[in-house]
């Protein structure tokens, strides 16, 4: 598989196949290699146990045995041609000794318990036992396959993993004879033997044989992949199929079925041993406090848990019941879309332009005959179908009529199933209303701050309270005595008597009662628009102020007086309309049926699901004696000696606070009789997540928008991403292997585009589809969709929202392109699955119940459930009651696959719910659920390889073929050909993103696309952004590159690992280390929060140090520029794109001073892939002032400490090492920076000018030689200090002076020393010179303060002085002069007499620092 053969990879036609080794090879060759690659490897397989008896005669004896053996093997082995002929032969090396070894290890009797496998679906098998199975088929064969691997490896001929990823360095065995040899081979066999352990023990049901053939076979085999087109797919598809089937085997046992299947009890011995067994959330009567960690760590895990705590049977019934209902709403919508589409076209003639009044109006007539049709009995609704606008065109007409008869039957089926289900039921709150009664409480005001009032309805409302209140009608009793008591104490002020005061009185009551009726009519007005309350709830609520009981309202309504103020807007009476000329029998009232039907439909089949799934709660997760479970009932709690007042929680209890509706609440399992740990019995009623409490805070929804508003902006809103989102979607099938076969893309194609654009005939059976693809969770999970959806809902009455934005035709229709890129795939990847499980099991559709046949599907459904799904199988449809028949459990099983293996959004844990609700991260559901899927796609792989349905087995080896390409084949792949083809060659481009890169690139896979010129300069696209799996590929680059650059600068090794693991957590500007890279979705700010905080929290400042605005600047300004740099956030990509196209078209200049090109960016808005510029020596101007910026900084810096009279002079001394450390780290960047431009191409010659623009000459030459300046320092300083020291005290300022004599020395003696240093080693070697420069190197300078006489002079004490600060100078000077225990030095000076005779001038560096540190120290 050499990389060689990537210079010939070409596309290809139907006759062509990829060129893999410089030679032509057709499908025949792939064909006839597969028994050649079986020789090879046995060969290989002999050849490996021969050396093990060679290298230790070669090793003491210094023979040469071992090349011999080379020798004849390379005669005899025969070569392969093709990718299928190396797996079959890396696998035929390992698999079959591996085979031997189990049989071997089974016939020893002390073995013979390990080596027993148990069936998964074995009876009595819990989820326990079944999870134990597992790790003891996992350590057995980890320890057999690591022996067999050492055994039968031949180092030399073939890598082991860390070789091939990098991380360790295969053996040259070129030039090596006897003794070296082998010892090099030991080593090697070693490696082989230690990864088979680790690989073989560490991935669940992936023993060495499958683990070797993988890492060695198939990864090799999926780096020659590239991208091709459809036609290929199916071209490579054959021979792959050929030899996965040559693999894996087609019968119902093979090797590597035999070899996965099988573990030993090693792991489980030692899980007992070290009590990791055993249910750890229950803590039985008793428990301690290991046990109450124990119980800990399991909550812990259960917020990073797809199925939350309740197990994956439970969580599966609970999303069903969701998913059933977005199943029903979306084609309720599609229903209604059509309908009000067409009568639109209608009414409007087929006009684009429409919003005329007389439209409106008369689109709102026909609105109401829909109410009416959808009302009535189905005996009375064709009568009223007559009725309706239905055009002049027969098809029109057929689809609107057809439309509304389908929306109508969905709401009488609801309605039925609602009333039959809840005939003998009495709720204390209201049941779930029929459409009927919906109607006449769903007034169009309520929730609509729109809503137009009219004036003339208005009036009749205030003289409906106005009456209320003079008759004293039930709830307005004492409204008249208020108004009598308001007009008695405004009559009392104007001093009136007799018959004037009485008139005065009357007059003033009747105008208090009017002030009352409008004032309440007001309130009413006020109540009905709120937007937080549900509609049924505003009815009773809208009662109540009109002092109605909630059993009169209940029975009779609202009066007729508030049902128009609430439903008839303005202009809309039967008198309005006929002075209008408009000719009608009543009231127009403002209601739109299609929604109130919507609304019905899924509040109803929302009390059914609930009720239905929380009753197969029970029964699927009561614990039994049979198999455990998370629901406990009183025998059970006895059973499993649980302490009830301790760690469990009656569900009642639980149920009530979750606020459910009432039917619900009839389900048994709220009957008082069950219990559950409170972590479980909140997951199962579905308590909201922690973090929503959050929107209740003052300003939180409004920040919140802002995230959701730039996702929008930056998702939904940009041509480009919209693009970008299909292409990278393509890989979600490509990681599981679904290449080829025989399902194409153009019943998905269909589908989706049905969906999102509807024809002009409305198709039942596509709708159908469409609906149960969305039941079973397979589209309409669309990641970033639906993290907005959720944010924006919990945000919407915030005081900036989009969601009445989100809500527009047009947004929609974005929103529904957005998600179908998405929805494409996967529906391809359903279709993919069904195919391949029929394949596998036969056509559930031919099937009779009761048939053998019908039994056998059944039974491999339920032990494909057991075996690959890891759960049991649940018979029963929670929803509808009846057994599920083979065609919709095929269907489930397809969609399991689906969302486990591919990004689905009712998978997120708990954890990211919650983060979501933060103003952290960008999508963080995204990266998290690739980590999911991506772990999935391995270990249901893995699990299928254990399949005795050798079909099952093919798409577990298929699964393994795809996670290796796209976790770095691909990328590997088109970034070396793309260096082939272009010149820019690896060093290139690890010097381009070492150095010039953006540091959000560091550790991208970039693919070069030009050729460099003279200056450095050429293309590159970010392949990245093209694979949606980068965030796992991300960290691994992480490691390998600062590993490399690393090395570079001669780090030690523990800064190595720091840079690779926590790189760039405090400095922006620095490449990311593994851990930094992954965490970053999660942690950083979103989009929109963090320009808020810019301009808040950060004062004006970007988190890069861009300034926004001043603190000096006018009031006026700085708002301007934060609501400028805040809304900027929220730009739609389509703006960004225009205006990067029309600033290439004009040659406009960006801040940075480079041009766009203008080609460059319509490719990027029609492809998706940014072509960008690499331009080393424009970006020279950009780093140099960086360079200078840092220089200041650290000059600043420096000088707080060294020129301060309050630091001592071990400080001063320190503040210069750190000086120049930091100098030196900055110079040697610049250093590696400069190798690199050359590196890429540019000259000396032409740094050395541009270096000479921006810095001094001397400075540039040293930085061209790579020779170390030292930086300098300021004596004038210095010297500034000790003058303003003794003006106010002249002893301390002597004392000083001489300390800061001393220190000079040490600085201009430490700068001579390093005046030559290179620049390119590490920090850490430049800070082990400077100490052996500083530490003493004799005895007798170490012991020196034992021979310092006392000074002489006059020691006086004194108070400290207060200096002041003069402000004249550059370096402030403290106010106060630090003393040594209240006395300081009088007449000091640096005599011999203080050295017991040694010269201070003759002293060295390093004795002088010593001096300073026995002698001034503080």
């Amino acid at each position: 598989m050499a990389l060689e053969s990537l210079k010939g990879f070409q596309i290809f036609d139907d006759e062509d196949i990829t060129q893999t080794r410089g030679t032509d090879v057709g499908v025949t060759d792939y064909l006839f290699d597969i028994p050649v690659g079986a020789v090879a490897g046995l060969s290989q397989a002999v050849k490996g146990l021969l050396q093990l008896g060679a290298m230790p005669i070669d090793y003491l004896g210094n023979t040469d045995l071992l090349t011999g053996i080379d020798n004849i093997f390379d005669k005899i082995t025969p070569e392969t041609d093709t990718a299928v002929g190396d797996i079959t032969a890396i696998l035929t090396q390992f698999a079959v000794p591996y085979g031997a070894a189990l049989k071997i290890a089974g016939g020893i009797s002390k073995l013979k318990g390990l080596s027993t496998a148990t069936k998964l679906t074995a009876p009595g098998m819990t989820r326990a036992s079944q999870g134990m199975e597992l790790a003891k088929r996992a350590g057995y064969y980890g320890s057999i396959g690591g022996i067999t691997d050492f055994a039968v490896s031949t180092p030399g001929d073939l890598g082991t993993l860390s070789d091939v990823v990098g991380l360790t360095e295969e053996t040259d065995f070129e030039g090596l004879s006897g003794k070296e040899r082998a010892a090099e081979t030991i080593k090697g066999k070693l490696k082989f033997g230690a990864e088979g352990t680790v690989v073989g023990g560490g991935i669940t049901l992936l023993p060495a044989a499958a683990s070797v053939g993988f890492r060695y076979g198939i990864i090799p085999a999926a780096k020659t992949v590239g991208y091709v087109g459809g036609k290929a797919l199916n071209v490579i598809d054959y021979p792959l199929t050929g030899a996965i089937n040559a693999i894996v085997g087609k019968n119902e046992k093979s090797i590597i079925q035999s070899a996965v299947s099988k573990s030993g009890a090693l792991a489980e011995k030692a899980g007992d041993k070290l009590g990791l067994s055993g249910d750890w959330r229950h803590v039985p009567v008793g428990g301690g406090m290991i046990d109450q960690i124990k119980r800990g760590l399991v909550r812990i895990g259960d917020q990073f848990s797809t199925n939350r705590g309740v197990g994956p049977e439970i969580r599966n019934l609970q999303v069903q019941a969701d998913q059933a209902l977005a199943g029903k709403e979306k084609t309720l919508k599609t229903f209604a879309t059509r309908i009000q589409d067409i009568q639109e076209d209608i009414i409007k003639n087929y006009k684009i332009k429409f919003d005329d009044g007389d439209s409106l109006l008369s689109l709102q007539i026909e609105a109401n005959k829909v109410r009416d049709i959808l009302k009535a009995p189905s005996s009375q609704s064709d009568e009223l179908i007559k009725g309706l606008n239905k055009g002049t065109d027969k098809v029109v007409e057929k689809e609107l009529v057809t439309n509304i008869k389908e929306f109508k039957k969905i709401i009488d089926a609801a309605e039925n199933e609602y009333r039959f289900l809840t005939a003998d039921i009495n709720f204390p709150n209201g049941a779930a209303l029929d459409f009927g009664l919906y109607s006449t409480r769903r007034f169009a005001a309520f929730n609509n701050k729109n809503f137009k009032f009219n004036p003339l309805l208005e009036d009749k409302a205030v003289n409906w309270f106005r009456t209320a209140i003079k008759n004293k009608e039930p709830g307005f009793e004492t409204s008249l005595k208020n108004a009598r008591d308001a007009a008695e104490r405004v009559i009392a002020n104007k001093n009136l008597k007799g018959v004037e005061r009485s008139t005065a009185l009357k007059a003033e009551v009747t105008k208090q009662v009017d002030l009352l009726a409008n004032n309440k009519m007001l309130n009413l007005k006020q109540l009905a628009i709120s937007s937080n309350i549900k509609p049924n709830s505003l009815f009773f609520s809208v009662g109540k102020s009109l002092g109605m009981p909630k059993d009169i309202v209940k029975e009779k309504g609202l009066p007729d007086a508030m049902k128009k103020l609430l439903s008839v807007e303005k202009g809309r009476t039967v008198g309005e309309l006929t002075e209008a000329g408009v000719k009608v029998t009543k009231d127009v009232e403002t209601f739109n049926p299609l929604i109130a039907g919507l609304d019905v439909v899924l509040n109803q089949s929302r009390q059914l699901h609930n009720k239905k799934i929380f009753d197969s709660m029970v029964r699927e997760g009561l614990d039994t004696v049979d198999r455990p479970g998370i629901i406990f009932d009183a025998a059970a709690v006895e059973r499993r000696g649980l302490d009830v007042s301790r760690n469990l929680s009656r569900i009642d209890n639980i149920g009530r606070k979750a606020d459910l509706d009432d039917f619900s609440l009839t389900s048994e399992l709220f009957d008082g009789r069950f219990f559950a740990a409170p972590e479980v019995a909140n997951a199962l009623v579905g308590m909201k997540e922690v973090t929503a409490s959050l929107y209740g805070l003052p300003g939180y929804k409004s920040m919140m928008s802002l995230k959701a508003g730039a996702q929008i902006s930056k998702t939904i809103l940009s041509p480009m991403t919209q693009v970008r989102n299909f292409t990278t979607a393509s890989f979600f099938p490509l990681a599981s292997g679904l290449i080829g076969g025989k399902i194409g893309f153009k019943d998905a194609w269909r589908l989706t585009g049905d969906d999102i654009f509807s024809g002009a005939k409305t198709d039942l059976e596509k709708i159908a589809r469409i609906e149960n693809k969305i039941k079973n969770g397979v589209i309409d999970q669309n990641i970033n969709v639906q993290e907005m959806r959720r944010v924006l809902e919990n945000a919407k009455d915030g005081k900036i929202s989009f969601q009445k934005m989100m809500n527009t035709k047009i947004m929609q229709k974005l929103t529904d392109v957005y998600q179908g890129a998405d929805n494409f795939w996967k529906i391809y990847t359903d279709n993919f699955y069904q195919g391949a499980l029929k394949t596998a099991f036969g056509n559930p559709e031919t099937l009779i119940k009761g048939s053998k046949g019908y039994t056998k599907f059944m039974a491999n459904i339920d032990d494909w459930y057991q075996t690959v799904a890891g759960q049991r199988f649940i018979k029963m449809d929670p929803l509808t009651g009846v057994e599920k028949t083979p065609l919709q459990a095929l269907e489930e099983a397809s969609a399991y696959l689906v969302t486990n293996t591919i990004p689905t959004y009712s998978k997120v844990p708990l954890i990211i719910e919650n983060i979501r609700n933060l103003p952290l991260g960008n999508f963080v559901a995204f990266p998290a659920e690739i980590l999911r899927t991506t772990s999935n796609i391995i270990s249901i792989g893995a699990r299928e390889l254990t399949s005795t349905n050798p079909f099952i087995r093919q798409m577990g080896a298929r699964r393994l073929v795809g996670v290796s390409t796209v976790l770095g084949g691909i990328g590997f792949t088109v970034q070396k050909g793309a260096q082939y083809m272009t010149g820019v060659d690896e060093e290139m481009m690890d010097a381009f993103q070492n150095s010039f890169a953006p540091p959000y690139q560091k550790n991208s896979t970039l693919v070069p696309v030009s050729a460099p010129d003279e200056n450095g300069n050429f293309k590159y696209y970010n392949f990245s952004y093209s694979n949606p799996y980068d965030s796992l590929v991300a960290p691994v680059n992480a490691i390998l590159s600062t590993y490399t650059e690393g090395k570079l600068k001669k780090d030690n090794v523990s800064s190595i690992v720091m840079d690779s693991l926590f790189g760039g957590a405090i400095d922006p500007n620095k490449r990311k280390g593994a851990i930094t890279e992954f965490l970053t979705p999660f942690i950083s700010e979103s989009i929109g929060t963090e320009r808020a905080f810019d301009v808040t929290v950060r004062g004006g400042k970007t988190s890069e140090g861009k300034q926004i605005y001043f603190p000096q600047d006018d009031p006026s300004v700085i708002i301007a520029n934060s609501l400028k740099h805040v809304f900027g956030g929220l730009t739609p990509g389509a703006v960004t794109s225009a205006t990067r196209i029309w600033d290439g078209a004009t040659g406009r200049f960006t801040d940075y001073g480079t041009q766009r090109d203008g080609l460059d960016e319509i490719v990027a808005l029609m492809s998706g892939v940014r072509v960008e510029d690499a331009k080393p020596l424009s970006s020279m101007p950009f780093i140099l002032t960086s360079f200078n910026s840092d220089k200041k900084n650290m000059r600043s810096k420096f000088a707080r400490k060294a020129y301060s009279a309050r630091t001592s002079p071990e400080e001063k001394l320190g503040a210069y090492v750190q000086y120049t450390l930091e100098n030196f780290d900055s110079q040697n960047k610049l250093y590696l920076t400069l190798k690199n431009a050359e590196t890429l191409g540019v000259s000396k010659t032409k740094l050395r000018r541009i270096l000479e623009e921006r810095l001094t000459e001397t400075e540039s030459k040293l930085l061209l030689k790579g020779i170390f300046k030292p930086p300098s320092y300021s004596e004038n300083a210095f010297k500034s200090i000790e003058k303003r020291l003794k003006k106010e005290d002249p002893f301390a300022g002597i004392r000083i002076g001489n300390e800061n004599d001393t220190v000079m020395d040490i600085y201009s003696d430490l700068r001579k020393d390093l005046k030559k240093y290179k620049l390119g080693g590490s920090t850490d070697s430049l800070n082990d010179t400077i100490d052996s420069i500083l530490s003493p190197d004799v005895e007798e300078v170490r012991d020196l303060k034992s021979d310092l006489a006392a000074p002489t002079g006059t020691l006086i004490t004194e108070t400290q002085a207060v200096l002041p600060v003069d402000p004249r100078k550059d370096v402030a000077v403290s106010p106060q002069v630090t003393n040594t225990g209240g006395q300081v030095m009088a007449n000091a000076t640096l005599g011999s007499r203080y050295l017991g005779g040694i010269d201070y001038n003759r002293m060295n560096t390093a004795q002088k620092a010593d001096y300073v540190d026995k002698v001034f120290k503080v």
